[in-house]
């Protein structure tokens, strides 16, 4: 049996209309560039000096870490922030708690390496807020903000283990590598040597990144990793552009990767951008270690040039409801604004299991070229519903589906 998306009506609060809580905190800690770590940092009088010395001390649940508006904190190490709250206490980071001017910046100084790769390294805690923060990688090679990942890699003395309860909103992820850079990525979201879950990202920015834009994309074992499952993230009213600018073919605005279950990107506003040359604007993809399952994508504004809008990659057996979305491209030639590909060998199946993509309620339109495209080779695999789909061009460069 076939399930259709519910309507607006049916579910009576649209994601995109919703608005995110302010979290409770019970004590305040102030940081600024002109403060010192010999003050008890309780005042706005006394702030403590550096994040590293806040990050170790403001470790009660419920515990705000107030950065200073107006404050730029230069850096040429990464933020590990390794203490987290308890359920419903959460330690919360914010840039735009006092002072004046704008959010707070924590800003990359200079090229990085491991174990110092990331500009803000959120992992081995949980019940964590991050907001109201520019996270500036300042066009060097540094990921921006990176929840989980490979030990000791993003932070000096990082070990990924079981992070739950993760909320990063309302930040700006700006200038992730440059069009020289081998491999670097704004936001990302990787278990590593154990399952993680519930992580939300939500009303952010994301501009400017070599590579992808946010990605859920789970470890490998071929490069390390234990392969492990992301459960119940959540990618919702963000702007992602500008990705992909370095151009070497690995590269997405959105994306879920191997074993991210129950995942939902919905309500965000994805364009290719001027300094993008590669890319899709949402992206599944699935391998030998996992695929995603359950993904619900709905409600997102996807505007591209040359670039798909959405493709699946790689012919595994991932299951996803994609609905609501308002799709445009300007030109698919030679690949579709939704392309389902295939990879050599691989036939969208995993054992007995056959992957289910239901496509429902979408409006497509492009200018010339593909407007949907399925490539996979395995019967079954697409149900293509009450869709409405415009096509500009000419019968060359003009097929519907």
């Amino acid at each position: 049996m076939i399930l259709l998306a519910p309507t607006l009506a049916e579910s009576q609060v649209s994601p995109c209309d919703a608005t995110a809580q302010p979290p409770t905190t019970s004590v305040t800690y102030y940081v600024s560039t002109g403060g010192d770590d010999d003050n008890d940092g309780q005042t706005e009088q006394t702030p403590w000096r550096t994040l590293e010395y806040a990050e170790a001390n403001a470790t009660a649940p419920g515990a705000r870490i107030a950065l200073k508006r107006g404050d730029v904190f230069e850096k040429a190490t990464a933020l590990g922030i390794h203490h987290g709250g308890t359920p419903g206490a959460p330690i919360v980071w914010d840039g735009d708690f006092w002072g004046t001017g704008d959010k707070a910046t924590i800003r990359s100084s200079s090229d990085r390496e491991a174990p110092e790769k990331a500009v803000v390294n959120i992992i081995g805690a949980s019940h964590i807020v991050f907001q109201n923060i520019v996270v500036d990688g300042n066009g060097t090679n540094a990921f921006g903000i990176v929840i989980g990942g490979t030990d000791s890699y993003y932070s000096q003395g990082g070990y990924q283990d079981s992070e739950t309860d993760i909320i990063v909103q309302n930040n700006s992820i700006l200038n992730c590598g440059d069009e020289n850079d081998d491999y670097v990525i704004a936001v990302l979201i990787q278990p590593w040597n154990t399952d993680m879950s519930n992580i939300i990202f939500r009303d952010n920015v994301v501009d400017t990144t070599s590579n992808h834009g946010v990605t859920a994309y789970v470890g490998r074992a071929i490069h390390g990793a234990t392969p492990s499952m992301l459960h119940n993230v959540q990618m919702t009213r963000n702007t992602v552009t500008n990705f992909g600018i370095n151009g070497d073919g690995r590269a997405t605005g959105m994306s879920f990767s191997q074993s991210v279950i129950d995942g939902i990107i919905e309500c965000n506003t994805i364009t290719q951008g001027p300094e993008s040359v590669d890319g899709p604007g949402i992206a599944l993809a699935g391998n030998e270690d996992g695929t995603p399952q359950n993904a619900i994508i709905r409600y997102n504004d996807i505007r591209m040039g040359d670039k798909p809008a959405m493709v699946v990659q790689n012919g595994y057996a991932p299951s996803a409801t994609i609905y609501g979305n308002l799709v445009y491209q300007e030109a698919a030639l030679g690949n579709a604004a939704i392309w389902i590909q295939i990879a050599p060998g691989v036939g969208y199946t995993d054992g007995e299991v056959t992957a289910q993509l239901d496509f429902l309620h979408n409006t497509i339109v492009v200018d010339q070229g593909n407007t949907f495209m399925d490539d996979s080779s395995t019967p079954g695999v697409t149900v293509f519903r009450n869709n409405l789909v415009v096509n500009k061009g000419s019968a060359m460069y003009g097929d519907s589906c």
